[in-house]
């Protein structure tokens, strides 16, 4: 018993505890439990309520463990890959912390950095690391050592949710793209990795807490606290089934309409709450899909107590349009007793079981923490006969730490070359995209000009036809109309001169063209004594795109008053 540790998740609305020991490539698992969150842990900074509730439940289940890893998972914390020259493992903090303000632009003397080697590589003939760092805030991590000190248990490291889940995807598969889903209370984390390297890894401020939330006010279960709503949740299917309202003639059940309708109600409240979480994660999908087009996602795993909840990855596959399921066990893994239900609910669990993989927990934490107290407790040498050597040594410190610095500044300079460069290649689609925009430019002002080519004023004619036709009245005769591109000429002829006056009043009403001239008004008589006035006007148009759309639109509605009447 004396290697197995409890491994503690800390969420805001749940607790999740897993007594495990892990050795070699196998992890054993003994118990699992959790309970809810005490409300002062983290509202009011308080560990003593959660340090008795985590004794009186080890107790309970007779857990005699007293060595803890505690998952961290908080926003606050910040993740960035690098890329630096290889240098030695005992070089590579002071490399980081030359560039941390680079990596981090906050306040770093509040912060603890740690780091992991990703990858290790040569390009152009030159030996790279890739590293994954974490800036982890120094009171959450001060916070979680009262915890432990509070609980009675000796802490023996920490480990970040995000490492969790990826050791969780190493140790499933390292070949092809993989997505894995945690879904939580109050927040939800999603990972894409390809191969070994993780691609995108974003946290989502939407959990289950708010369905489970509805399932304990609602009353219809009593008023259990988080820890019994989830298990309602996790018992029953509340995802609305649509035949299940109605009998097969489409008509209600009036014995069960009241409680019916009252489940509806509460089911249609739960859908909604959870649509925030599966349309906050189809958003990243999206965004990831379209930068990587090429990717082919056949399936999303689900880990954390989101997983549990009945029927949910039904409804996160409906929503996504990809088949999502709760993560089996992985390989290594050795459930030693009550296996049938540790394994049924251990997807809830699977943080906890990730940072105990290799490279899942943050033993230089602890590492750093112990360098600054060596630091605080070393004292200085007294005594006058050490002091030649003391200057010896001074002069030799000073030397190296000359030549380390220099060093630094050369593989910082070497490493920002490196990067640029990368950046430089990175961007050099964007001359793509310029000269593409270019290209459609030119074409969109072809285009443009072929168009205004084909533009006349004779478009124009239409309309003052079917004006002329609407406005003249019946007894005028045109004898000729001749149209050019600018103007148009009318030789009319008319009973009197009282018509012709009248015309020409109308035609000046016209809003698509106006008359730049009028012929002398000549009066004649026929044969049968008939008087008749003959004149010419010379019409030139007036926007005449414009106005044979309004003329059109005018003939139109007069149509269609004529059927009315």
């Amino acid at each position: 018993m004396a290697n197995r540790v409890l491994s503690i998740e800390s969420g805001r609305s749940l607790v999740r505890v897993l007594e495990l020991s892990y050795k070699g490539k196998e992890t054993k698992v003994y118990n699992s439990f959790s309970f809810s969150t005490p409300d002062s842990m983290f509202d009011g900074n308080d560990s003593l309520e959660f340090a008795n509730i985590l004794k009186e439940e080890l107790n309970k289940r007779k857990i005699s463990t007293r060595r803890a890893v505690f998952v961290i998972n908080s926003s606050r914390m910040a993740a960035r890959e690098i890329v630096i020259p290889a240098v030695k493992e005992g070089r590579i903090a002071d490399l980081i912390a030359a560039n941390a303000s680079e990596y981090f632009p906050v306040d770093l003397s509040q912060y603890i950095l740690v780091h992991e080697i990703i990858e290790k590589f040569t390009t152009e003939n030159n030996k790279r690391l890739r590293l994954s760092i974490l800036a982890i805030p120094k009171d959450i991590i001060e916070f979680y050592e009262r915890l432990a000190k509070d609980s009675g248990l000796v802490l023996e490291g920490m480990g970040y949710t995000g490492n969790a889940s990826k050791q969780i995807m190493l140790g499933e598969s390292n070949i092809g793209i993989r997505i894995l889903l945690k879904i939580d209370g109050r927040s939800s984390l999603l990972t894409i990795m390809n191969g070994s390297k993780i691609e995108l890894q974003r946290h989502i401020n939407y959990g289950i807490a708010e369905a489970v939330s509805i399932v304990c006010e609602n009353g219809m279960y009593g008023r259990p606290d988080f820890a019994g709503g989830l298990k309602i949740l996790c018992d029953n299917n509340m995802f609305i089934n649509e035949a299940e309202n109605s009998n097969d003639d489409g008509e209600g059940d009036e014995s069960v309409t009241g409680s019916t309708n009252v489940e509806h109600l509460v089911k249609e409240e739960i859908v909604d709450s959870l649509r925030l979480v599966s349309g906050s994660i189809s958003r990243i999908l999206d965004y990831y899909q379209s930068r990587r087009q090429d990717a082919k996602i056949e399936n999303i795993k689900v880990i954390g107590i989101g997983a549990e909840i009945a029927g949910f990855m039904d409804f996160l596959t409906s929503e996504f349009g990809i088949h999502t399921e709760k993560m089996p066990l992985i390989k290594g893994i050795n459930i030693t007793k009550n296996s049938g239900d540790i394994e049924h609910h251990l997807a809830a669990y699977y943080s906890c079981l990730g940072i105990t993989l290799k490279g899942g927990n943050l033993p230089s934490i602890k590492q750093k923490k112990g360098e600054k107290t060596a630091k605080k407790e070393s004292k200085p040498i007294r005594g006058s006969l050490v002091l030649p050597a003391a200057a010896s040594v001074l002069l030799v410190i000073a030397a190296g730490v000359w030549f380390t610095l220099s060093y630094l500044d050369y593989n910082t300079a070497r490493e920002e070359n490196y990067l640029l460069t990368n950046q430089i290649t990175d961007l050099s689609y964007i001359e793509d995209v310029e000269r593409d925009n270019e290209n459609t430019k030119a074409d969109y002002e072809w285009i443009n000009e072929a168009i205004k080519s084909t533009d006349s004023n004779n478009n124009g004619l239409r309309a003052l036809i079917e004006q002329l036709e609407q406005k003249m009245p019946s007894s005028i005769r045109v004898i000729s109309l001749n149209a050019s591109a600018e103007t148009v000429s009318l030789n009319i002829t008319v009973n009197n001169k009282d018509s012709a006056a009248d015309i020409i009043k109308r035609i000046r009403e016209f809003d698509n063209v106006k008359i730049s001239n009028i012929s002398t008004i000549v009066e004649t008589k026929a044969k049968d004594d008939r008087s008749e006035v003959n004149f010419s006007l010379e019409l030139n148009y007036v926007n005449p795109n414009e106005d044979n759309a309004a003329v059109a639109e005018g003939t139109s509605t007069e149509a269609t008053d004529e059927k009315g009447e």
